[in-house]
């Protein structure tokens, strides 16, 4: 009888071989020069990796935090292969850190057919990248200026409510920093990409939440309510300083933090505790957004930090209520000129 084939080699046994003969990549900064040559303590780790099976490599692997793995991946070009496989940690922190986000033109993290051709880190690079930018008009991570009034900046994805409302999600937390801002902003969620026609506001002036929803086109007519978790800013005052919005368990707070525009200095941040479940969503995802009441000359950024804890925990919801229902929802229906 013939002898069994042998079985297919793993993804660390194939690099193993490229491995022990590996050298650091080349860097512009070389100029065509000869690398200098590899510290023994470099070729004793990379012997050491490449040696490993596929699953105690990835189980260590599963421990690197981002900058941890770009170093691996300076070392040689099997381990950055590696590392951007499917099972490998670039995959791992994508899924940990893009849980219940959905980047615009391409998806979930690890939506659409599975393919090994896929370089995990070329994606998890990308989806860092786009996280932190505006939609058209802006196509930026930085406002300079707003042309037409009433104008809204949604952010570059959307959030997922089925996922951000099971028990045990990891939670979101974003944020936009405001540096100019020459009359008045909010920062918002809306479902209108997912044919909704709900949104709650965050307004830093008032220190108000409020929920509307459209609920006749012509003439068109809002309903909506509010509550006002937090202090009003003083008469004529501009917010100046950071907004956060957090969702976590099924519900949503909204944080702010002022700064004084002449000194510097920033102050402490609040919170409005939790004000809203996500409920409203009957689309299944909502998008962040910025929302300027005048048209001018502002200066309004996605902050680079994108993490799933905030810089304080909310206490639980507003008020020390029970449920959302319990807020003590004041009415705010009004019907709009046609032209708006």
């Amino acid at each position: 009888p013939k002898p069994a084939p042998a079985p297919p080699p793993s993804a660390t046994a194939t690099a193993a071989a490229a491995l022990r003969t590996a050298r650091p990549l080349r860097s512009p900064a070389l100029n065509g020069r000869r690398a200098p040559p590899v510290p023994r303590s470099w070729c004793a780790a990379r012997d050491f990796f490449a040696e490993l099976p596929d699953g105690p490599f990835l189980d260590v692997a599963r421990f690197l935090d981002p900058a941890s793995v770009r170093a691996m991946d300076g070392t040689c070009r099997a381990l950055r292969d590696l590392n951007a496989s499917d099972k490998g940690p670039w995959f791992a922190l994508g899924a940990k850190e893009f849980e219940g986000l959905e980047l615009r033109g391409f998806g979930a993290w690890a939506s659409g057919p599975e393919s090994g051709r896929r370089n995990w880190r070329s994606l998890y690079l990308r989806f860092r990248r786009h996280l932190s930018t505006f939609v058209e008009p802006f196509v930026s991570s930085e406002i300079r200026r707003v042309i037409d009034s009433d104008e809204t900046a949604e952010l570059n994805f959307h959030i997922c409510a089925r996922t951000m409302g099971k028990v045990g999600s990891r939670g979101v937390y974003l944020e936009i920093d405001v540096m100019q801002n020459p009359d008045n902003l909010s920062m918002a969620v809306i479902d209108f990409a997912f044919g909704g026609c709900n949104s709650v506001t965050f307004s830093p002036d008032t220190g108000a939440v409020i929920c509307e929803k459209k609920v006749q086109d012509t003439p068109r007519r809002v309903e909506g309510f509010y509550i006002q978790p937090l202090r009003a800013l003083q008469p004529g005052q501009r917010f100046i300083g950071q907004l956060g919005l957090f969702v976590l368990g099924g519900r949503m707070a909204f944080f702010r933090r002022m700064r004084c525009p002449r000194r510097g200095a920033a102050g402490s941040w609040e919170c409005t505790g939790y004000v809203s479940d996500l409920f409203w969503c009957p689309g299944g995802c909502f998008t962040p957004c910025v929302a300027f009441k005048d048209a001018g000359a502002y200066r309004v950024r996605v902050a680079p930090r994108l993490d799933a804890e905030p810089p304080l925990k909310p206490k639980g919801w507003a008020f020390q209520a029970g449920s959302m229902q319990e807020l003590g929802w004041k009415s705010l229906d009004w019907e709009l000129p046609q032209h708006e």
